[in-house]
């Protein structure tokens, strides 16, 4: 017996639902965004980022240093018998909030990245989405392609034995029906697929239910505009924009890097008095301390500006040549739109109707012993073929249409 492909993927263990209540490609999306965990991760890192621009405004630690002479040191006021000291760096002057300010757009530049990433698992959702659709769709027509065979095969069957028909027309129609058999197992393999694919996306742990009847996501497509805003509105765009502000910051944080290093400090030795010097009072003595580094070798401070220069100029690059390739995709994808809305538009006003009038004269051709059969089954293959090719163009339509959506971050 042969199931429709619901009832296959029920038998395989899927979970499917009779009804469509919470399981839109809304309901989908709004899920994906909420609970998949890669976009749960992309969402968090900017929190570190974050954190990091906070200590980076903080001070150097300060250094405590603590000494007992075991041989002691004799002064004119005494033996210094220990010593207790302090010293602190001083950060260059801009530097903290220079660093501060370059972790702050880092934060920024992941927050883009991760609204890049939400937009992705939108354009998943819709494919998965029209991939179901395109299925069922399939499916349907299978089954009733299968049907009309079946009768077709009763009818020649009949003929055969009654000596109007001969063998060849009975065993094409046998082959044909088992070649569909085959092309519905494959559809079911890519149906358990997409379920999967389906199940990551949302980052659920058990099977997804899916209605047992999608409808079509849009039945007709307005081509999508706004390309000329497309490059100030894409979150990849900004995120290039924002890390090519903070290669930037960098130039002028390796610049203040060169700056010379300086260190105060303070110390308080303790001195015991001693009888046989007369001025060894035992007074206790504090110094005050301050050192600078002196950058000899100038290498190291150059190539950090160089490697600074470097980033940002890689960045300038990178984010004309990405607004090139964008500009190209959008122009080559609505090309590819209008072509294929065209193509759809030819199915529906001239090659289906053409199709299906060829079909009923075929049909009348044979009932009234004007024809042959296979002329018959030609012309149900060819609507068989044509309606096919439809459901192919919609599908791809809808996905053009998709990766538009993507392209224009809409």
């Amino acid at each position: 017996m042969k199931f429709p492909l619901p009832v296959a993927l029920l038998a395989a263990g899927l979970i499917l639902s009779h009804s469509a209540s919470g399981q839109t490609l809304e309901a989908w999306t709004q899920e994906a965004l909420r609970h998949n965990p890669r976009l749960a991760a992309a969402r968090l890192s900017p929190d570190v980022s974050r954190a990091a621009a906070g200590s980076a405004r903080a001070w150097p630690d300060p250094t405590v240093e603590l000494a007992w002479l075991p041989y002691r040191v004799y002064t004119a006021r005494g033996s210094q018998r220990s010593r207790v000291g302090i010293q602190q760096a001083l950060p260059t002057p801009g530097l903290r909030a220079l660093n501060s300010r370059m972790a702050n757009l880092e934060a920024d530049a992941l927050s883009w990245d991760a609204t890049m990433l939400a937009l992705d698992l939108e354009q998943d959702v819709r494919d998965i989405y029209d991939g179901l659709y395109r299925i069922q769709q399939l499916d349907s027509l299978i089954r009733s392609y299968d049907a009309a065979l079946m009768s077709f095969e009763d009818v020649a069957l009949t003929r055969y034995e009654t000596g109007q028909e001969s063998l060849p027309p009975v065993l094409n129609l046998q082959l044909e029906r088992n070649a569909l058999s085959l092309r519905q197992d494959r559809l079911s393999e890519a149906w358990a697929d997409l379920v999967s694919r389906l199940t990551v996306v949302l980052g659920q742990d058990g099977p997804v239910e899916i209605p047992s009847r999608l409808s079509s996501r849009l039945e007709s497509l307005p081509m999508p505009d706004g390309a000329a805003s497309a490059l100030e509105r894409r979150p990849d765009m900004a995120g290039l924009r924002t890390r090519l502000e903070r290669a930037t910051q960098g130039v002028d944080a390796a610049r203040l890097s060169e700056w010379p290093s300086v260190r105060l400090g303070v110390q308080y030795m303790d001195t015991a008095a001693e009888s046989f010097i007369p001025t060894a009072n035992g007074r206790d003595a504090l110094a005050v301390s301050a050192s600078i580094s002196i950058p000899l070798d100038r290498r190291r401070a150059r190539a950090a500006q160089e490697i600074a220069h470097t980033r940002a100029a890689m960045l300038t690059e990178n984010i004309a040549a990405r607004g090139q390739e964008i500009t190209a995709e959008i122009e080559a994808l609505r090309t590819r739109f209008s072509a294929q809305n065209s193509q759809l538009e030819r199915l529906d006003n001239d090659l289906l109707p053409r199709a299906r009038q060829a079909h009923e004269s075929a049909l009348s051709a044979y009932s009234s012993g004007r024809s042959d059969f296979l002329v018959l089954l030609d012309a149900e293959r060819m609507l068989f073929q044509l309606a096919e090719t439809r459901i192919e163009t919609h599908i791809r339509l809808l996905s053009t249409h998709s990766m538009l959506q993507r392209a224009l971050a809409r």
